[in-house]
């Protein structure tokens, strides 16, 4: 990949077919090079959103690609990118359901591992390769972030658990409750364990209000990790599952009445 980078910049800054642009756009042309390479290496092209009302969307572009610019300035950068390779048929827009192919026109000729006529000094190749490293490590830093990251709802379920806890225990801390760390937790039980958001409610709630549970599921880690077991003894005795307040009557009658 780091050859590749060198190649695609050095035929960028060289080439006289990308005269008409200035040292940003070039910069920006050659990430496209890169994003269709990572994307789609065999047909040279990539794939971008489109916003709400059907149009490219240059912002979440611009987040994408990380380019070193205040927002605003980034997407001027591209837009003005875009529409001189667009002019000039070097890349071709071709929409889709759910956003747009970028394909870059003669792909074939960014393949090419040698151009003749082009000396890259040794101390420049090792500068550009670092540069391309720097990059890389940028993109995949934001794609696992994105991966990576939870919903409204698994931040909701994990405020409901750190609301119930702090209930129980009054004295614990914002330090005791990290709820982002919890989400993170809730969404493996989601993506990994196939909980169903409702069923984490139920176990929550319950957990929280059992007698002995309360004092032992104070983390999003213990919930995923109890979890079968919160749901057993939760739906224990069979028939119509029972609500976390009808289980928490029932503790509190036991209370009251030991030997029943």
């Amino acid at each position: 990949m780091g050859i590749d980078w060198i190649r695609n910049y050095v035929k960028t800054l060289t080439s006289t077919l990308h005269q008409d642009m200035d040292a940003a756009q070039r910069g920006v042309w050659n990430d496209f090079l890169l994003l269709a390479g990572d994307q789609d290496p065999k047909h040279g092209r990539f794939k971008i959103g489109k916003t709400a009302d059907g149009e490219i969307d240059f912002e979440g572009l611009a987040r994408l690609l990380n380019i070193h610019a205040d927002l605003n300035t980034a997407i001027d950068i591209l837009l003005k990118t875009f529409e001189k390779n667009k002019n000039a048929k070097r890349i071709k827009v071709v929409p889709t359901s759910d956003g747009f192919w970028v394909i870059i026109r003669n792909w074939h000729k960014y393949q090419d591992f040698t151009r003749k006529g082009v000396d890259i000094p040794k101390q420049e190749k090792g500068h550009m390769v670092d540069i391309h490293f720097q990059h890389k490590k940028r993109r995949d830093k934001k794609r696992l972030k994105e991966e990576t990251r939870v919903s409204s709802q698994d931040l909701e379920l994990a405020s409901l658990l750190s609301e119930k806890i702090k209930e129980n225990s009054p004295k614990a801390t914002a330090k005791d409750l990290p709820i982002e760390a919890w989400a993170d937790d809730i969404r493996l039980m989601r993506e990994q364990d196939g909980r169903t958001p409702e069923d984490i409610r139920k176990v929550i709630l319950w957990s929280q209000a059992d007698s002995f549970w309360r004092g032992n599921i104070l983390s999003g880690a213990n919930l995923r990790k109890h979890f079968i077991q919160l749901w057993g003894k939760m739906n224990a005795g069979g028939g119509k599952e029972k609500t976390p307040a009808e289980l928490e009557e029932e503790d509190e009658r036991a209370l009251k009445d030991p030997g029943r």
